[in-house]
């Protein structure tokens, strides 16, 4: 098997670890628009925007690439989807490309009706043993020892010299 065919088959074994951790923990997969009639209300990204053109929209009209599942995801939510997830695609412009990084990337978002941070927090290192145990590919990572969990606080405490978080300072540490 070659380079490719084995990074495609890799990341073909992470996508189906993922829905079926999640399809084990109840929660469903949803899908979003690809393609919005507004820009999502996050002022700092850069949204790709086209124009779609339809016979039955008269003039074009401006459409925007998902940047983000969130709000499509939340107004299932409103509507009382239950827990939810989305793993597919979404699209930033203005950001710096490189080997690792591109403008259209798999973005995983999920939500769990009436969970605090906490459970969050074990949802996340659940999913990611999960996962490890499903997909060789993952095999340089050891996720069986519990992740140490740290407030913003004792996190910047720790790995910023123990200076504090303040908007003054935000930028330089």
């Amino acid at each position: 098997m070659n380079r490719l065919s084995q990074l495609l088959h890799q990341r073909a074994q992470l996508n189906q670890a993922i829905r079926a951790y999640f399809a084990r923990t109840n929660c469903l997969e949803a899908d979003s628009p690809l393609l919005a009639p507004a820009v999502i209300p996050e002022s700092y990204l850069e949204i790709f925007e086209t124009l779609l053109h339809s016979p039955s929209l008269g003039t074009p009209k401006p459409a925007y690439l998902l940047a983000s599942p969130e709000a499509f995801l939340k107004r299932l939510l409103v509507r009382q989807s239950g827990d939810i997830f989305y793993l597919g695609k979404a699209f930033r412009n203005g950001e710096p490309m490189g080997k690792l990084h591109n403008h259209e990337f798999t973005l995983l978002e999920w939500y769990r009706v009436g969970s605090n941070y906490r459970e969050l927090l074990n949802d996340i290192e659940q999913m990611f043993r999960y996962v490890a145990k499903q997909c060789p590919c993952t095999n340089r990572v050891n996720f069986e020892k519990p992740w140490e969990k740290l407030t913003i606080a004792q996190a910047f405490h720790r790995f910023a010299n123990g200076k504090e978080l303040t908007p003054d300072n935000f930028e330089k540490l």
